[in-house]
């Protein structure tokens, strides 16, 4: 069953049947956008995804002569930036000193504002909390403190390197690179691009003849209007890999739909599902875009209700 996280943008859906001469497909015409909690300014395709900064290494991890084992010591940062304009980041640095070792942990999350090269992280929840030397000497806030950096982003695809720079030239830069192995919002797709795969939820049913829609996040998914995109894999089996083109450069809504019953409607044993990031709620991304996994449920009377 869908949860209702995931029904959000179906709640908002008239289908009609403009793109009749289009192969039949039935698009959405009602505003898609989900407002799935506060975002901020667009980020460009080169800037989304997750980064990482630094490393937390052990020195002289074990001590034969002792039997002990050593602090670690270093820092580590994990950034993750939306389409959106949405940004999690959570780190931690653990200083290590002759018979002292201090530690900082920090979990926030928010909104972000881009004026050109300039970007600022706005938290709208953190917490912080760490200590000095000893556990004993602990400390722990979560007043949220606005973050300024310059930006800029070399390179591509898992090469591509992020450097957030000290707008006053006083601070070393720290740059970050993407996670070992995962998967960029660039990828291979080219310009105006969104690729992806669309999956059943369940190994027993079939996605069918599903349409894959791209709407502008802002604005109405209108058919046949100069921004709505949509493709056809085909009558495929519990998955299909879909490409759509010429998309426009602005953050868009993904998502995946079967008329089982090629009745013009969303009901009752309609395969659908929409893009989420996260698992809960509808996620906009900018094109050029790979990656992208869209898994369609068959819907319930719940579900509609």
């Amino acid at each position: 069953m869908l949860t209702r996280t995931r029904m959000t943008a179906l709640s908002a859906l008239t289908l009609t049947a403009l793109l009749a001469a289009c192969g039949g497909v039935n698009p959405p015409t009602a505003n898609l956008d989900p407002t799935p909690g506060a975002s901020g300014d667009p980020v460009p395709a080169q800037l989304q995804g997750e980064w990482h900064y630094g490393y937390i290494s052990p020195i002289e991890y074990y001590n034969p002569s002792t039997g002990q084992y050593a602090e670690a010591s270093g820092t580590s940062v994990i950034l993750k930036l939306t389409a959106d304009g949405r940004f999690q980041r959570s780190g931690i640095s653990v200083i290590s000193t002759s018979g002292c070792t201090s530690k900082i942990l920090l979990n926030e999350s928010g909104v972000v504002d881009l004026d050109g090269s300039t970007l600022t992280l706005i938290p709208t929840t953190s917490h912080s909390k760490g200590y000095t030397c000893t556990p004993s000497n602990s400390w722990e806030q979560r007043k949220p403190v606005n973050s300024v950096s310059t930006w800029s982003v070399t390179g591509s695809g898992a090469s591509a390197v992020l450097t957030l720079g000290d707008p006053s030239g006083k601070a070393t830069d720290s740059r970050y690179n993407r996670p070992r192995g995962a998967t960029t919002p660039g990828g291979d797709a080219e310009p105006g691009q969104l690729r992806g795969v669309v999956r059943a939820a369940s190994s027993t049913d079939r996605v069918g003849k599903v349409s894959v829609f791209a709407c502008p996040a802002s604005g109405t998914c209108e058919a046949g209007g100069s921004k709505f995109r949509f493709t056809q894999p085909g009558d495929v089996g519990t998955s299909s890999d879909f490409t759509i083109e010429d998309v426009s450069d602005e953050p868009h809504n993904v998502f995946a739909w079967t008329d089982v019953n090629r009745n013009s409607k969303v009901d009752v044993g309609d395969m659908y599902g929409v893009y989420t990031a996260d698992g809960k709620s509808v996620t906009p991304v900018t094109p050029p875009a790979d990656g992208l996994e869209i898994t369609v449920y068959k819907l319930t009377p719940d579900d509609l209700n």
